[in-house]
Parts: C-alpha cells; sequence; structure tokens
C-alpha cells in the first residue's frame, strides 16, 4: 500500500522495486491511494480485514517528531490488527533472533504472547525473552494474591513475588518447546523496558496495546505502549 496520487511513473517505480523482491508463490497486489499515509494503511487493512500491517518507521519526520516518527504512532495507536514496526528495514529482511515480550497479566498479553510463539517457530528461534514491570509502592501483588507487603520491603523480596506471579501468568500461555526466560522489572510502565532492550540486543520487542485507539489525553499519562513508541527508535 503507498499513500499518494496514483500516476504511471509511481506505480511504475514501486512495481519495479517489488519486483526485486524474493515472494516466489505469492499473489501480490499493490494499492496507491491518496490521503495521509496512516488513515490510508488503517482504511486498506480494515477492509482487508488484516491480521498484520507492517510498516517502516522513521527515526524522525521532522524537527517536531519524537523519536519514532508521527507516522508509525499513529498506526500503532489506531489500526485496526496488529503493527509490526521496522526503524531500520532492510531489502534482505530482518531476521529476529533476540524476541523480547512485555506483558502485563491480561489477555491481551496472552494473545500476544502466541504471537511472539508464531514468530519463534517460523524463524527458529529456540528462546523468548519475556519481562514484566513493577513498582514497590503497589499494594497489591496481582496473581500471588498476597497483600502483606509493607513499603518496607526488600526490593529483593518484591522482585521475587512480582517474578512468582510472572511465571504463574506464562503457565497458562502455551509457548512449548519454545525456551521461555523470564525477567521482572522494577521501573514503570513502558520505563524500563526500553533500556533492557537495547542491553539485550533485542531485534524485536513486543507489547501489548490498548485493546480501544489512544485517545488524545492518554498520550500524556502513563501508558507502556505510548511510552515504548516514545522512547524506542
Amino acid at each position: 500500500v503507498h499513500a499518494g496520487k496514483d500516476v504511471p511513473t509511481t506505480r511504475a517505480a514501486i512495481e519495479a522495486g517489488l519486483a526485486d523482491l524474493p515472494f516466489p508463490g505469492v499473489a501480490r497486489k499493490l494499492v496507491i491511494r491518496p490521503g495521509r499515509p496512516d488513515k490510508v494503511l488503517c482504511a486498506e487493512a480494515r477492509s482487508q480485514n488484516a491480521q498484520l500491517l507492517v510498516a517502516g518507521a522513521l527515526e524522525k519526520e521532522g524537527v517536531l517528531a519524537d523519536l519514532v516518527g508521527s507516522t508509525a504512532r499513529r498506526l500503532a495507536r489506531h489500526a485496526p490488527c496488529s503493527v509490526l514496526l521496522l526503524p531500520h528495514p532492510k531489502m534482505t529482511g530482518t531476521a529476529f533472533e533476540r524476541i523480547l515480550a512485555h506483558v502485563a497479566y491480561d489477555e491481551a498479553s496472552r494473545e500476544m504472547l502466541s504471537y511472539c510463539a508464531c514468530f519463534c517457530h517460523a524463524y527458529g528461534v529456540k528462546q523468548l525473552r519475556v519481562v514484566s514491570e513493577f513498582t514497590s509502592i503497589r499494594t497489591d501483588v496481582g496473581l500471588a494474591g498476597d497483600s502483606s507487603f509493607s513499603a518496607e520491603t526488600s526490593a529483593r523480596e518484591w522482585r521475587n513475588a512480582e517474578l512468582s506471579n510472572l511465571m504463574g501468568f506464562l503457565e497458562t500461555v502455551p509457548l512449548q518447546p519454545i525456551s521461555v526466560v523470564a525477567d521482572c522489572l522494577e521501573a514503570r510502565e513502558g520505563g524500563g523496558v526500553v533500556g533492557y532492550a537495547q542491553r539485550q540486543g533485542s531485534d524485536l520487542l513486543t507489547i501489548p496495546a490498548p485493546r480501544t485507539p489512544f485517545a488524545f489525553l492518554e498520550r500524556f499519562f502513563s501508558n507502556s505502549a505510548e511510552i515504548v513508541l516514545q522512547r524506542l527508535p
């Protein structure tokens, strides 16, 4: 899908580029529509009942853009399906080898982990790294159901409790035979996973987005998906 005027020179240039891509036996259709790129792509994904929307993500689209360009952020906010953003797309393709999944303890995370398992099988990845974030000022400890921790509880105890929650959650998701490495980060939503992904050398970070599109004000408050979109190039 290309957003722009459908003129012969544009169509010919895109068709020439597509002809060089290794898609043996796969039917291909070029769609060119005028309009803002994110709106064109989301409309086409909706009309085709797409399961996955793949797009490049410029690190900067202009002086006022954040690290991830505004078009990519709008796609992640409003697409009717899952979105794969590629900040550094290559003509030879991207082989995902170090996949990191950021989870909350909800159904969206379960579905996302199933998606991750499909990626792992497709790319022959044997290990999936899964992380959750927590803060020691929480008054509940999630799945463990133990609310007896006080503010003075050591960071190690908090982390162990959260790790227990995460392991319990992972038991509800069929990921075998993939080996899972679980870790917990003491950080606010989305605030720690970006640095963690960079330290681990991850080449794919997955994160569940809210079920409904971001409202305008939600972009200025704590939301893990929005924080990642703002910080991860």
